[in-house]
């Protein structure tokens, strides 16, 4: 009978200490934990100052009261310690959010600087592309014979799509040498009158 009863209380206590383990841990909350190490604090307080109180009544007092403040000591020792562990820990979790910010906010610049970079490539590469067609439009005989050289391409070779042809061609040739003409005598008048050389001494 008494083997019995000291299986059942085994039991008893191992499920127990397993109910234990498995009860879910409730979050750790920081700002929870400070009041209660404040609220420990004044409690302690309270406790010692009654007990000094009671010292006063003894004989010994000085001994009394040294037993007191060195227990008082200990236990606000070990509320300061408490409080520092946390305070490590409010420090640490700042520092891993701020390098988080950090890192995101670089994340996000290195992301924008590779988005401007390809958008500047691709206007210039766009830029490049519109001052070809340019320079191709402007070269003689290529600007507004273009589509009828392709029309004649096509098979349509017909004697008003080469007179047209023509006349393009010979407005562009025109222009060309007024364009050339305005330029030399702009060179001329930038360049001024002729210098005149003095006769050589006799």
């Amino acid at each position: 009978m008494k083997t019995w009863l000291t299986a059942l209380g085994s039991l008893l206590l191992l499920l127990g200490a397993q109910a234990q383990q498995l009860a879910p841990t409730p979050p750790f909350d920081p700002s929870a934990e400070r009041a209660r190490i404040a609220a420990e604090r004044a409690r302690e307080q309270t406790r010692f100052e009654k007990e000094e109180a009671n010292c006063y009544q003894r004989f010994a007092v000085t001994d009394c009261l040294r037993e007191v403040r060195v227990r008082r000591r200990a236990v606000l020792e070990e509320l300061r310690r408490q409080e520092i562990i946390l305070n490590d820990e409010d420090r640490k979790k700042r520092a891993a959010e701020q390098v988080r910010r950090t890192d995101e906010k670089a994340a996000e610049q290195a992301q924008q600087d590779e988005a401007d970079k390809r958008a500047a490539a691709r206007q210039a590469y766009e830029d490049r592309l519109k001052r070809a067609g340019e320079k191709k439009a402007n070269q003689p005989g290529q600007g507004a014979a273009r589509p009828q050289v392709r029309a004649s391409a096509a098979g349509s070779t017909s004697a008003a799509s080469r007179a047209e042809d023509k006349r393009a061609f010979d407005e562009k040739q025109l222009k060309a040498q007024e364009r050339r003409a305005q330029r030399d005598k702009a060179r001329a008048e930038k360049a001024g009158p002729p210098v005149r050389h003095l006769p050589d001494p006799p």
